[in-house]
């Protein structure tokens, strides 16, 4: 009976407890490097840092220079397979018309001038301070006129060019009046811009005279005026070219924007000062461009001058005094020839400059 008793007291006692093991260091990973302290975490390499941004925009920077350049030229020579014989004949028939208006009124105005003189010699020597005062006053007012009129022709070409490319309706008559307004204002103001852009160089004149009251040597007065018109023709057409370059987006403010004519110079510095660059390089582009076209009419200039000579010399051994007018005669069709030629170039390099203008306005935009 004693085993059977033990057994059950076995049974009912409680089990013993499992001894708690110590809790174990956590395990390192292995690096077995030489002077590398094994217990130590590896460091783990640092996250590149990003490229500042300068560096970052130089790709964008590129590709944006590129694409200011290339797609002007791009869109205008897709435009010329199609639209060319459209502008080209659009910008024929206003050239013909400002050309011609400007003959006749040039004829006019002598004319008048003279008429004015030979009605009323009796003025002219009475009271020639006042009568040859307001001569001059007509005859400035006369190419007044006619200046603003040129210009008024010209920002229709402006005019033209957007129309085409907008696929609206154009109209020469249409075109003049909406740009005559506008433009008188832009013709005196820029005449009057480079007329200040001339001074500097009109003043190298006085030069000579300095240095002959200077050093009391009269024999320095003639090579000193040589000396100042050669310095004067190298400043005028350096500061000719800047003046071009800096108001060369001028027109399209106030032609296709509708501002103001002061706000358009405005606009058009701020252009010029945003892509500086981009539009010195485009410029030279369309320089190639402009003389690749133009030698077609290069070449009928030459030609043009050696048949003008022909015919003055030809016509006044024959006809005497009358061969002038027949020089006049041929030499006015010569001139609507050079008209047909030089209306090629322009058709092909006015859509240019619209486009590079269109392009840098969109990125000054964004």
């Amino acid at each position: 009976m004693a085993e059977p008793t033990r057994k059950a007291a076995l049974k009912d006692a409680p089990a013993p407890k499992a001894k708690k093991l110590p809790a174990l260091p956590p395990i390192v990973p292995s690096a077995k490097k030489e002077g590398q302290n094994i217990a130590a975490p590896i460091q783990m390499p640092k996250p590149a840092t990003p490229a500042s941004p300068a560096i970052a925009k130089k790709p964008e920077e590129t590709d944006d220079f590129a694409e200011i350049i290339s797609q002007p030229v791009s869109g205008a020579w897709d435009f010329l397979q199609t639209g060319y014989p459209s502008v080209y004949l659009s910008l024929l028939k206003l050239n013909l018309a400002r050309n011609s208006l400007y003959f006749i009124s040039i004829v006019a105005l002598f004319g008048i001038s003279f008429g004015i003189v030979l009605a009323f010699p009796g003025y002219a020597t009475g009271s020639p301070l006042i009568f040859w005062g307001a001569m001059l006053f007509i005859m400035l007012a006369g190419f007044a006129l006619i200046l603003w009129m040129v210009q008024t022709f010209e920002s229709a070409a402006y005019i033209l060019i957007a129309q085409k490319f907008a696929k609206k309706p154009y109209s020469m008559i249409g075109a003049l009046k909406s740009a005559s307004g506008p433009t008188l204002k832009y013709s005196f103001l820029d005449l009057l811009l480079r007329l200040l852009v001339l001074v500097p160089g009109l003043l190298l004149f006085l030069l000579p005279f300095g240095l002959q009251m200077a050093t009391g040597m009269s024999a320095i007065l003639a090579p000193g005026l040589v000396f100042a018109y050669i310095a004067f023709l190298v400043y005028y057409f350096f500061a000719n070219m800047a003046y071009e370059f800096l108001v060369q987006f001028w027109r399209y403010g106030f032609l296709m924007e509708g501002l103001g004519v002061v706000a358009s110079l405005k606009r058009a510095l701020a252009l010029i000062r945003s892509r500086p660059i981009e539009t010195f390089v485009f410029d030279l582009v369309y320089l190639v461009v402009s003389l690749i076209f133009s030698i077609p009419s290069f070449v009928f200039g030459v030609v043009a001058y050696f048949v003008l000579m022909f015919v003055q010399l030809v016509s006044l051994m024959a006809l005497g005094m009358l061969g002038y007018a027949v020089y006049i005669a041929v030499a006015l069709l010569l001139s609507i020839v050079g008209i047909v030629f030089s209306s090629m170039m322009e058709a092909a390099c006015r859509p240019l400059h619209y486009l590079f203008w269109k392009g840098i306005v969109e990125k000054s935009k964004k």
